[in-house]
């Protein structure tokens, strides 16, 4: 209480997870479009990025695998 009250620590109400991950970040969260995808310069567009590249590696391997 005391690292609260004197702005040591910061206390956040948030609604969504969405919500604390831009207060962490800075950045914008994201939010889907008609076709399922995020903006590149949004958290989530950069995390979905990340697990469509982890998915082709995986397939790709899986193909290597089957020869």
């Amino acid at each position: 209480v005391k690292a609260a009250e004197s702005g040591a620590f910061h206390i956040y109400p948030v609604e969504t997870i969405a919500e604390g991950i831009e207060i962490l970040t800075g950045v914008p969260a994201g939010t889907v479009d008609e076709k399922g995808d995020y903006a590149p310069d949004t958290v989530f567009g950069k995390v979905q990025k990340t697990l469509m590249r982890y998915l082709k590696q995986s397939l790709q391997l899986k193909a290597l695998e089957s020869k």
